[in-house]
């Protein structure tokens, strides 16, 4: 906190937004400032517990005190976009695995998709209203709209077309059908990941069905010549490498493969994904 707590603010609070990790650390700290709690202990006794969600934790250390043998490994997996059928190449390691448990309410918690899918039906149900997670004004309170993101159209795989607007919320984002979102999101998602950790989530508020897709690699397209250039080279870093070579597919957006599942359109992407679907380690739909 204190690395921060000095600096002077970007804006007016409530004005704009920015993305900012500070803010989840200077949660945290109030969470434990005011619960006498570490930050692991708080989470697992009041949500992970109440909930029942056994293989949900914090690691603040992320696995330098205990090894966890089901966690994932993270990877680069490299095409060649030269070939009709992008015949894979080979399989990297990535060089810099981030977890920033460390900078405490930022990151740090591992979970699986049908737990963390468990969760988002507790905080988001529309009967219970978040009970008995959170209260009905907490609900609000994180679904209100607060910055709009953008104003656009949307066309769904299904041949469903509606007129959005897209608002960042409280740690979350929402798509709604009217400006201002007076009936509430038409769309709950949240999309996140690091270097080669890949995350969407995908709830439809209106009729509560949920999409997640959760990869631990990323897709990297090239070709053998160049591949093997920079293979031989030994130039430059190699998360720049990798980074220039993911950018140019659509393969490493989750986004675009949840509302491709949720709908159900069979597309040469899909048809894809399922040939290499060892790519993605959770692909869950429920309704």
């Amino acid at each position: 906190v204190g690395t921060f707590l000095t600096q002077p603010l970007m804006f007016a609070p409530g004005s704009a937004y920015h993305y900012s990790n500070p803010n989840f650390i200077l949660l945290a700290y109030f969470v434990e400032k005011y619960s006498g709690m570490t930050f692991r202990e708080y989470l697992s006794e009041n949500i992970f517990s109440r909930m029942g969600l056994e293989n949900t934790y914090f690691d603040f250390f992320n696995q330098a005190l205990s090894l966890d043998p089901k966690r994932v490994g993270q990877y680069v997996r490299y095409y060649d976009n030269t070939t009709e059928n992008l015949e894979p190449m080979a399989v990297g390691a990535d060089v810099l695995q981030l977890d920033i448990g460390v900078a405490s309410g930022t990151g740090g918690i591992i979970s699986t998709a049908k737990e963390y899918a468990t969760f988002w039906y507790v905080l988001f149900d529309k009967t219970t209203k978040g009970s008995p997670l959170i209260s009905q004004s907490s609900q609000e309170a994180i679904l209100a709209p607060w910055n709009l993101a953008g104003a656009g159209h949307i066309n769904l795989p299904n041949g469903e077309s509606y007129d959005t607007w897209t608002y960042y919320t409280q740690g979350t984002v929402v798509i709604c059908l009217a400006e201002g979102c007076p009936g509430g999101p038409k769309w709950i998602m949240y999309t996140g990941g690091t270097i080669t950790v890949r995350t969407a989530n995908l709830l439809d508020y209106e009729n509560f069905m949920m999409t997640q897709v959760w990869t631990s690699s990323i897709v990297a397209m090239t070709d053998h010549e160049t591949f093997q250039h920079a293979f031989d080279s030994q130039i430059g870093n190699p998360n720049n490498v990798v980074n220039e070579w993911a950018q140019a597919t659509q393969f490493n957006n989750p986004m675009y493969f949840a509302f491709m599942k949720m709908y159900e359109n069979k597309t040469d992407a899909e048809a894809f994904w399922q040939k290499d679907e060892q790519h993605y380690s959770g692909v869950i739909t429920r309704g």
